[in-house]
C-alpha cells in the first residue's frame, strides 16, 4: 500500500477504491449493488485493519458525492468515531492534526 499524503485520495487503495467503485456505477447497478460488488473486490484488503479502514472511509467518500449507502455511511462513522483511522498518523502531532481535521470534514459531510 503506498501513502504519500495524509488527504482521503492521497493513498494507493483508496484510489484504487474510488475508480473501480465509480465504474461499477457507471454500469447502471444501483447503489447497494455496487456497494455489494466493491465489497467482493475488495474482500482480501478488508482482511487488514488498516486498509479496513481505508477502504471504507475511501468509499464513503466517493459515495457522499454520489448516492451514500447507510451501511457505507455506518462504517465510516464507526472509523471516524473510535479514531482507529489516526493511529498511522500518531508519530507526527501535525499530521495527526491534519488528518483528524478531514476526517471531521467527511464526518460532517456524512451526517
Amino acid at each position: 500500500m503506498g501513502t504519500w499524503g495524509i488527504d482521503i485520495f492521497q493513498d494507493d487503495l483508496a484510489v484504487d477504491v474510488r475508480d473501480e467503485y465509480l465504474e461499477i456505477i457507471r454500469t447502471g447497478l444501483s447503489t447497494n449493488e455496487a456497494t455489494k460488488t466493491i465489497i467482493e473486490r475488495f474482500q482480501d484488503e478488508l482482511g487488514d485493519p488498516e486498509e479496513f479502514n481505508v477502504f471504507w472511509i475511501s468509499l464513503a467518500a466517493t459515495q457522499v458525492e454520489h448516492q451514500l449507502s447507510t451501511l457505507v455511511k455506518e462504517k465510516a462513522l464507526d472509523i471516524i468515531q473510535s479514531g482507529d483511522d489516526l493511529e498511522r498518523w500518531m508519530a507526527d502531532p501535525r499530521l495527526y492534526n491534519e488528518r483528524q481535521n478531514i476526517l471531521k470534514q467527511l464526518m460532517n459531510k456524512l451526517l
